[in-house]
């Protein structure tokens, strides 16, 4: 009979040990979404006016560059983008094709239009090429091919890797640079961007591969340019019409990406020379505004809400507010050369 009264005593201690310990890991994560919340609350990027001032092949104010990566991201509310939200009604951005169209097709119609353009070369520019004595068609193919192999490789690899949520049981928010966005069940480390093209995030794991994208297209977009110019010149005559408006709608396409791109590349070209990440940019951890009358500066996030939007586009990069910005040179490096796929790499470089 005692050892029965002893098992029950043991078996209510343990019971009640079981709910004290729910309770403070609901307590915890309670905690947790609070300072999540309270953060996001203090964020000066949660002022950020959503203005249509911003253009994209401009690339000289802030506004322009608010604009490219709301062109690279899409709205948060349809992509669960990092941007944070409004406090203040604002005037509706300058909104595109790309902005009317479901979100998931965005990659469809990028990958679509690469392979119509990689047709285009295989089966136009060059027999146009060999026919001009540019050198033997199956050389001319094979050096065609190459960038969009590459190109395709890159996107397959950076839209389905995991791109560095951290790893499970591990206390992550003890994790600088990291980012938990609504797209993943964990955070992200070096978390740059949600890019709505590939339909994944950017991180520690494929921020690299991403960049090096980004080169690619660029090559890409700069030979078609010209050898699309050269043969439009070199066949210009009237039987050749026919080839003619089929380079000529090649020439267009490949101007309408170049438009797309190019701002998208200078501006991850500045973040990776500051070590600079897309999101802390959104946050504007590293911007002051000056105040040319006193000789002083002052952290954007302690204007108030209106001052924050008339000086929006007068924010000035610190590079002493920005710890991990250690020159371009060294910037460079730890960018190429960091081992990423260290198992105890945290991303915090």
């Amino acid at each position: 009979m005692a050892s029965a009264c002893m098992r029950a005593l043991q078996q209510q201690q343990l019971v009640e040990s079981d709910s004290d310990d729910e309770l403070l890991l609901s307590t915890a994560a309670d905690l947790s979404e609070e300072n999540d919340r309270s953060a996001m609350a203090l964020s000066p990027s949660s002022r950020t006016h959503r203005g249509n001032n911003g253009h994209r092949s401009r690339l000289r104010t802030r506004s322009d560059v608010q604009e490219v990566i709301r062109f690279m991201e899409g709205e948060e509310e349809d992509m669960g983008s990092p941007s944070a939200k409004t406090e203040t009604e604002a005037p509706a951005a300058n909104t595109t094709c790309w902005d009317n169209l479901d979100p998931r097709l965005l990659p469809v119609v990028l990958t679509v239009s690469l392979l119509c353009s990689a047709i285009c070369w295989f089966f136009l520019q060059c027999p146009l090429l060999s026919e001009n004595g540019m050198g033997p068609l199956h050389v001319l193919r094979a050096g065609a091919a190459m960038p969009f192999v590459l190109a395709f490789g890159l996107m397959a690899f950076a839209s389905q890797v995991d791109p560095g949520m951290v790893p499970e049981g591990y206390p992550d928010l003890a994790i600088e640079r990291s980012y938990k966005s609504s797209q993943f069940p964990r955070r992200i480390r070096r978390y740059d961007h949600f890019c709505r093209w590939l339909l994944n995030g950017i991180g520690l794991y494929n921020h690299r591969e991403f960049f090096l994208l980004l080169m690619v297209f660029t090559v890409m977009v700069t030979g078609s340019l010209i050898v699309d110019v050269y043969l439009l010149a070199a066949f210009f005559r009237p039987e050749h019409w026919v080839v003619e408006c089929l380079l000529a709608a090649h020439l267009t396409y490949v101007a309408v990406f170049a438009y797309g791109l190019l701002p998208i590349v200078r501006l991850h070209v500045a973040f990776v020379s500051r070590n600079e990440l897309a999101n802390e940019w959104k946050d504007d951890l590293n911007y002051v505004v000056d105040d040319l009358e006193a000789g002083t500066s002052k952290w954007v996030g302690e204007l108030d809400i209106e001052e924050f939007n008339d000086k929006f586009d007068t924010f000035r990069y610190d590079p002493t507010r920005n710890r991990w910005d250690k020159g371009w040179h060294m910037n460079c490096y730890l960018f190429w050369c960091v081992r990423r796929w260290d198992k105890h790499q945290m991303g915090e470089f």
